[in-house]
């Protein structure tokens, strides 16, 4: 992987964390408490490192996954000491928390008179907000720099609850499409358009999108080493469905590692030749560079999915974590430490 590139108006490093990466004081500091183990594992790094530092929790309608999100917040309690805990609507409630985390964030910038430092751990925020605080952030010049943390995963395991049935690792029920504001793209409905996705482990919800959308090129974003990470029978339950997909007319595959963010980007940007509508249904690392690529060209679209609902599947970290730092190239206050 390469350390780093110039992404449109934007610099990006990326590579493993090290501590004196990170600026000794960010204006603001957002993570998310999950049920998921590896929600603490970035939390030391973000210790008094900002002059707010906000947990994100939200709501739940499984007194299940509430009491496995107190045991995280308990653990956040210890490790970060002092934080404000901010509680929004479901994670499916889109528009209600779009508005939420829009004051939260306009009130950081009032409060400093100023482009913003942020400091974000995407671990465990669902990838369409991480991508909505990216995206306000730079195309409404409120934010300088982003610096973005991502805590690896192992492996995926299936659930501590008691789903029945359950078969997938992340979510189940009817999933439907979200635009992410602020890159809907500059031409909603061209005559012809491409379609590029990033695929995780649940391929099974890519098929209905691809098969209606009749792209003109069908570009297949994979992660290495999926296979390592997911539980068996999940991986091997879908390939008739990774076979189907390779084989739709005018289908490319490539592979990227997961923390690839830059190299992602970069072929994204290298290969578009008409409108195109990145469909982020892969890891988060993998959105992120479908968000970077978009903020780089106005005929990008980046589209999410939004499940029916999230199975409390955990997520052992490998103690691994990313850093990607994200810097407007024009904004003399993105270099400031």
């Amino acid at each position: 992987m390469k350390p780093d590139a110039s992404i449109g108006a934007l610099h990006v490093t990326q590579g493993e964390l090290t501590n004196d990466a990170l600026l000794k004081k960010y204006d603001l500091g957002v993570a998310a408490i999950s049920w998921e183990s590896r929600t603490v594992t970035a939390l030391p790094f973000m210790a008094g490192r900002s002059e707010e530092t906000v947990m994100l929790r939200f709501a739940s309608t499984d007194k299940s996954v509430d009491d496995l999100k107190d045991v995280m917040q308990s653990d956040a309690d210890k490790i970060l000491g002092s934080y404000s805990l901010h509680s929004l609507e479901r994670s499916t409630v889109w528009n209600e928390n779009v508005a939420d985390l829009d004051r939260l964030v306009s009130e950081a910038v009032r409060r400093a008179g100023r482009p913003i430092s942020v400091l974000l751990d995407m671990s465990c925020l669902p990838k369409r907000y991480s991508l909505l605080l990216l995206g306000r952030g730079f195309r409404q010049e409120h934010v300088a720099r982003m610096d973005i943390l991502y805590a690896e995963a192992e492996r995926y395991e299936m659930t501590r609850l008691k789903h029945s049935g359950a078969v997938n690792i992340v979510s189940e029920g009817a999933s439907t499409t979200v635009q992410v504001p602020y890159f809907e793209g500059d031409n909603y409905t061209p005559d012809k358009r491409d379609l590029f996705i990033s695929l995780g482990g649940e391929l099974t919800n890519a098929v209905p999108i691809v098969e209606r959308f009749e792209a003109s090129d069908l570009r297949l974003y994979s992660v290495e080493d999926t296979q390592a990470r997911v539980p068996s029978a999940q991986f091997e339950g879908e390939a008739p469905i990774r076979q189907r997909l390779s084989e739709m007319p005018n289908a490319y595959n490539m592979t990227f590692a997961l923390g690839d963010v830059l190299g992602l980007a970069e072929d994204v940007l290298r290969t578009k030749q008409l409108p195109t509508t990145c469909l982020a249904i892969g890891p988060k690392t993998h959105a992120l560079a479908f968000g970077l690529a978009a903020l780089a060209d106005d005929s990008i679209q980046l589209v999410c999915r939004s499940p029916g609902r999230y199975l409390a599947n955990d997520a052992i970290p490998s103690g691994k974590i990313f850093l990607y730092q994200i810097q407007d190239r024009f904004e003399p206050r993105a270099y400031w430490s």
